[in-house]
């Protein structure tokens, strides 16, 4: 093998297959690897300016393309080179993207709007509407023409569709929002449960926020006073509050 000059893959970008063996097994890794030259640590105190500031080549890994296939490993390894790739290139085939999709119904799934709008077919395409609302927010036929590059079959299950069917799902929606609302509406647990407090403060001065009256305090004695009440449910969250006056 011959050997490489000092400025040997400094400042270029080049392909490094590494092979390891551990508990018997074989395990290779194609990196594309950057090669650039930094300075060396110096020794402390004052530099001097005099000495030549020396340096060392290190190897930055850019991407791990042990996943792709050989083929396309060697054309970007030509490329690194240099090199112009002869022959017919590779077909290239992009699929459809899927995560947007996946993500926003995995989100719907979870808040219970899937079971809510229902299996069907419609309701498949107001699911759809809705995500299209929330990543693309165009009309309805720039909606169908967003569907040809996302998995809408994948995902949702659904084939081709025009801008028609979706103003058709609209009207689905019309005719069953009652039951969608009765679906997505909380639902009351068992049994109830009520967390009530009350609280007083009284008040100096000649101008008052809230108004007061003077009342009695716990002391008997005669102060402004307002007193606060605050109904909560069992979660917690306030179902009422009222204000009363204490007066003597």
């Amino acid at each position: 093998m011959p050997a490489r000059s000092a400025n040997a893959n400094v400042g270029t970008v080049f392909i490094k297959r590494n092979s390891s063996r551990q508990g018997g097994k074989t395990y290779h890794s194609v990196l594309l690897v950057e090669g650039v030259r930094v300075p060396q640590t110096q020794p402390r105190g004052r530099p001097r300016k005099d000495v030549e500031v020396k340096t060392r080549v290190v190897h930055r890994a850019l991407a791990n393309l042990s996943r792709l296939p050989e083929p396309l490993v060697g054309l970007i390894e030509q490329y690194c080179k240099g090199e112009v790739p002869t022959g017919a290139a590779p077909s290239v085939q992009m699929g459809s993207c899927y995560g947007v999709l996946a993500g926003l119904h995995a989100l719907a799934g979870d808040l219970g709007l899937v079971a809510a709008l229902g299996p069907d077919r419609s309701a498949k395409l107001a699911l759809f509407m809705i995500y299209a609302r929330v990543a693309w927010q165009g009309s309805r036929l720039a909606a169908v023409r967003w569907a040809e590059d996302h998995a809408v079959a994948a995902v949702l299950g659904l084939d081709a569709f025009d801008e028609d069917d979706l103003y058709a799902a609209l009207e689905w929606l019309q005719a069953n929002q009652e039951r969608i609302e009765r679906a997505l509406a909380p639902k009351r647990e068992p049994g109830a449960a009520f967390l009530y407090d009350v609280t007083s403060s009284y008040f100096r001065g000649i101008y008052v926020t809230p108004p007061t009256t003077t009342g009695c305090g716990d002391r008997g004695n005669r102060r402004s006073l307002a007193g606060l009440g605050r109904l909560a449910g069992r979660a917690g969250r306030r179902v009422c509050r009222a204000r009363r006056r204490c007066v003597g």
